[in-house]
């Protein structure tokens, strides 16, 4: 019973990190100003043919297809669907982890950029914003 709640207690845990990586993949591509670009180029695929929507449709099914692979798994052999659980929390945490970073540096080279640039673009984690899919 522990480890069954342990994985749904990890499994919570990668949804909230996939919905951030989200949320921070959409700031950094916003706040860079067109320097920084999806990585993944499936997802990049998505995103240039469909938009935000897909991409977040492409992650959404990414999500869905590890929850039920962990499921299946721990019907099977419960500490194993708990160790791959704790597993993609662990990469999923790196990700989220590096692209604040990024963040972090485009916010800094941001301020510190000469006149000549124009006006920064609004950063969407800090300025009152309509929502992720208000722009396209």
């Amino acid at each position: 019973m522990v480890v069954k709640a342990f994985c749904l207690l990890a499994l919570g845990l990668y949804i909230g990190l996939s919905i951030l990586d989200f949320v921070f993949t959409f700031a950094l591509i916003q706040l860079s100003d067109g320097m920084a670009y999806e990585s993944n180029p499936i997802a990049a695929a998505f995103l240039d043919r469909h938009g935000w929507y897909g991409l977040a449709a492409y992650k959404a099914i990414g999500v869905m297809v590890f929850v039920g692979s962990v499921a299946f798994v721990t019907v099977r052999r419960r500490w194993v669907g708990a160790a791959v659980a704790t597993f993609g929390c662990a990469v999923l945490f790196s990700v989220v982890s590096y692209s604040h970073q990024l963040i972090a540096e485009t916010r800094r080279e941001i301020a510190t950029r000469s006149v000549g640039w124009g006006p920064p673009p609004p950063d969407p984690l800090k300025e009152p914003y309509l929502g992720l899919f208000a722009k396209r």
